[in-house]
């Protein structure tokens, strides 16, 4: 059974513009691939202490279950 997309995606907006999507990866949240995985709270801790913010957007992946 192929994996479920989520509907939306968490994205870390820095302040030079850049956008990074935070994954939701064996039960942790990864933001960085340098950092490693955090519970949420720290990740997002981490992004608003270097001057970002977490936003959510649609997921151009997610396709609706199809009724049988």
């Amino acid at each position: 059974m192929p994996k479920r997309e989520p509907k939306t995606l968490k994205v870390a907006v820095m302040p030079d513009g850049t956008e990074t999507i935070i994954r939701f990866e064996r039960g942790h949240y990864r933001w960085s691939r340098s950092d490693g995985a955090y519970p949420f709270s720290a990740a997002k801790a981490a992004v608003e202490e270097a001057g970002g913010k977490i936003t959510t957007i649609p997921n151009p992946n997610y396709r609706a279950p199809r009724l049988i």
